[in-house]
């Protein structure tokens, strides 16, 4: 019998269909209870299932990373993935309009995820470290 008191249903899914078409691949990678509860507070925030929160990050690190690589090898990212081949303040300008936000904003609050999600890393590894568990070369991530 449901319990009247908690009677929200939570889908899989948002029901929002992706540019990627079906998710039909899957990427099972083992991570830490941390970053675990960390994603479950993100998707809790942003009202959204956790699986959509968690290939978000992976499609924007991937896609970022693959389109850097691409650009400094002279090419532009594959057709199928990115129709645009603009250059870096084109591309902050045209996400700040999405974002409604300022260029200036959005710069702000990407180098805002990214040190502070640096910075937590770096800590976490330089405890492991003392811990006797190995950090790459460089110390940096």
């Amino acid at each position: 019998m449901p319990d009247p008191m908690n009677s929200t249903t939570m889908l899989a899914r948002s029901g929002r269909t992706d540019p990627g078409g079906k998710m039909t691949s899957r990427l099972d990678v083992p991570c830490s209870d941390e970053l675990n509860d960390a994603f479950i507070t993100i998707s809790t925030l942003r009202s959204r299932p956790k699986a959509e929160c968690i290939r978000e990050s992976l499609e924007q690190d991937a896609w970022g990373a693959l389109a850097i690589a691409q650009r400094r090898m002279g090419n532009h990212v594959a057709a199928d993935h990115s129709e645009c081949h603009i250059g870096m303040e084109e591309a902050l300008a045209a996400l700040a309009t999405l974002h409604g936000i300022s260029v200036q904003e959005y710069k702000d609050a990407v180098l805002e995820r990214h040190a502070f999600g640096r910075l937590v890393m770096a800590v976490r590894m330089t405890r492991g470290a003392a811990k006797g568990h190995p950090t790459n070369s460089r110390g940096i991530l």
